[in-house]
């Protein structure tokens, strides 16, 4: 009985998941942390209290009891692991985020005055190398804009704003 594994507490309180399997004729489970009274030892029991019958009379309850402490401590630790992954993902997100904000500023600085030398007299080549840059800078910002989205993304807060767009160019 539950009187030669637990102490007298212990076993009193599992004596009412008897009590309780034979009132309903239905098997009870549970998890209990358990101290063993033979070692001291604490440990997680997964238990299922059945009552047993023959030919339909009662006559008696079964227990059993699984140790799962390991497998519970497993559990616990992936779980921690996940939700370490997940803050980690979070940060990365909003760092992301702040970082494609702080790039974003100076560029658009950058690109005003780009366009502020374009409309001034240059020679050919002074031109052809404003308009690189020019081109340069707006790649960079769309590199920045992308990283910006997928970090919105990933944090959930990417919003979408309906548009008007010709189907037929896009798709062209």
């Amino acid at each position: 009985t539950d009187y030669d594994f637990f102490t007298l507490a212990q076993a009193d309180e599992r004596c009412a998941n008897d009590r309780l399997a034979m009132e309903t004729g239905q098997a009870v489970s549970n998890e209990e942390w358990v101290r063993f009274a033979s070692n001291g030892q604490n440990v997680l029991l997964e238990v299922v209290k059945t009552p047993m019958f023959i030919d339909q009379k009662f006559v008696g309850v079964l227990g059993i009891g699984r140790d799962i402490t390991h497998a519970r401590s497993i559990e616990n630790a992936l779980r921690e692991a996940n939700e370490t992954a997940i803050r980690a993902s979070q940060a990365k997100s909003e760092f992301l985020a702040n970082m494609s904000h702080e790039i974003r500023t100076p560029m658009n600085g950058v690109m005003g005055m780009i366009d502020v030398l374009l409309h001034s007299p240059l020679n050919d080549e002074q031109r052809r190398m404003a308009e690189i840059i020019r081109d340069s800078a707006y790649a960079q910002l769309t590199v920045l804009t992308d990283i910006l989205d997928f970090s919105k993304i990933e944090a959930g807060k990417l919003e979408l704003a309906p548009m008007a767009f010709n189907l037929e160019a896009v798709v062209g």
